[in-house]
């Protein structure tokens, strides 16, 4: 077919210039390393401590308050981050911008309360368009159930000992009752039965993960680097353009679908190859679980080089000289990657920034990829990014289409 004389002559040409393939291999693996190590105290510290943190202003500072904390401790979901009365006013910004996922304010007098019978509110702090302080909140009224359930055992066996041997003043009981709480609460510790939870299916795509370390750096700079790959493909269609060789390729009998298919395939080549051979260079050496969905990954490879070439199609028919296509590329390079979290998971940036990453192609190509190799979802968790990149592939090989043929 003349469409690949059309791509052999590009990849050839390609190919002769090593320093630039060299230029598309080295350098994504030289700044996936330099980022994955700067990213890697990110993840550390995510795997560390997955509990949910829960602010505690502790205004009473008795026996209930302190029972409350230890409770919150032993708790699986949660854990108490203590907060001094100075940073007070704080907390409702901290929990509406997710530093902590919920807080907790013990009112004064909270121990006297309980103790005596009465009942005390407590004051708690939610994001209720939180899903984390959902969750919180779910697993602080667990922890106030079981002090519920202390303070109770503790009147009950305080009731007993009054009635068999009393006690010989009101600070005698005070001091039994704050004793029968603290051993109450520490049956907790060892609790008999325990329930062990287990999920019964993968981890929904996108939820609670935070990516790190090379699980970041390896996909953001595959992507990245594929979209500088463009600039030298699209070169070529403009050194066409510049030195006649298009116009003489239009009067002979190949057509115009055939030139542009023939470009195109050149460049999905090369974005494919390159690719594919940073997902074994990430699979080798960094252990990323890239090919344990060997079919999910080609799948989803295809479609973010689907994507990528039908855009470097459009800035070589579009651009005039080498000048301007550096600027149609590097720019949008620069800006698809920053705004689609290639640079940094989009998870730690706020909710606006979030929502318009979620625009781009480059989000669904990191979002394919960490499903991959970050949430373990194989197939199913690629189907929905492949086809909007192809979408957006589409698009693209529209508009090249409809300005080729203007030319």
């Amino acid at each position: 077919m003349r469409l690949l004389d059309v791509t052999a002559k590009d990849v050839t040409q390609i190919l002769r210039d090593w320093k630039s393939a060299a230029f598309l291999l080295g350098a994504p693996i030289l700044f996936t390393v330099l980022m994955g190590v700067m990213m890697g105290g990110l993840a550390d510290s995510s795997e560390a401590e997955p509990r949910l943190a829960v602010g505690v202003l502790d205004r009473d500072g008795g026996a209930a308050a302190q029972s409350l904390a230890r409770l919150l401790e032993l708790a699986e979901a949660v854990r108490p981050v203590t907060v001094g009365a100075e940073d007070a006013e704080s907390l409702e910004r901290q929990v509406a911008e997710g530093k902590l996922a919920a807080a907790v304010v013990v009112p004064e007098g909270f121990t006297d309360a309980l103790l005596a019978g009465e009942d005390l509110q407590l004051e708690f702090l939610i994001d209720e368009n939180s899903g984390a302080s959902r969750n919180a909140e779910n697993a602080v009224r667990a922890v106030v159930f079981r002090l519920m359930n202390a303070v109770r055992t503790a009147l009950w066996s305080a009731d007993i000992v009054a009635e068999r041997d009393g006690f010989t003043d009101e600070s005698d009981r005070r001091a039994y009752l704050e004793q029968a709480l603290r051993e109450a609460v520490g049956e907790w510790e060892a609790a008999p039965v325990a329930l062990q939870l287990r999920s019964a299916s993968p981890p929904e795509a996108g939820a609670d993960a935070i990516p790190g370390g090379f699980a970041q750096s390896s996909p953001g700079n595959m992507v990245t680097f594929a979209l500088a790959g463009l600039i030298g493909a699209a070169e070529i269609i403009v050194w066409e353009k510049k030195s006649g060789t298009l116009q003489r390729l239009l009067t002979t009998s190949i057509s115009r679908a055939e030139i542009l298919a023939g470009h195109f395939l050149a460049m999905f080549l090369m974005v494919f190859a390159q690719v594919v051979l940073l997902a074994v260079f990430g699979q080798l050496v960094f252990g990323l679980p890239y090919w344990q969905a060997p079919a999910a990954l080609l799948l989803l490879a295809a479609a973010v080089t689907f994507w990528i070439a039908a855009m470097g199609l459009l800035i070589g028919v579009v651009a005039r000289n080498p000048d301007q296509i550096a600027m149609m590329a590097i720019v949008p390079m620069m800006v698809l990657a920053g705004l689609g979290g290639a640079w940094m998971p989009l998870e730690v940036t706020g909710e606006t920034f979030q929502a318009v990453g979620r625009l781009t192609p480059t989000y669904w190509a990191m979002h394919g990829m960490q499903n991959l190799i970050l949430r373990g979802q194989g197939l199913p968790g690629v189907i929905l990014p492949t086809l909007v990149l192809c979408g957006f592939g589409a698009a693209f090989i529209g508009l090249s289409a409809w300005r080729f043929h203007r030319e």
